[in-house]
């Protein structure tokens, strides 16, 4: 049973691991690209309203 959990544990922290390295890729991607722009980015003023697959923005 041990061996199993170790194994677990293994995959776990490497899988951690590889999310840090991409979340750090994607943040300098992010900062270098000028062209950009965040789709998901909502002003302070405003809020979203998501019904079915429709998405509203209300001010």
């Amino acid at each position: 049973m041990s061996y199993h959990l170790n194994d677990r544990y293994s995959v776990r922290k490497h899988l951690l691991i590889k999310l840090e390295i991409f979340k750090n890729r994607w943040k300098k991607a992010v900062r270098e690209d000028q062209c950009w722009i965040d789709p998901f980015q909502q002003r302070a003023d405003q809020s979203i309203t998501l019904v079915g697959n429709k998405v509203y923005k209300h001010k």
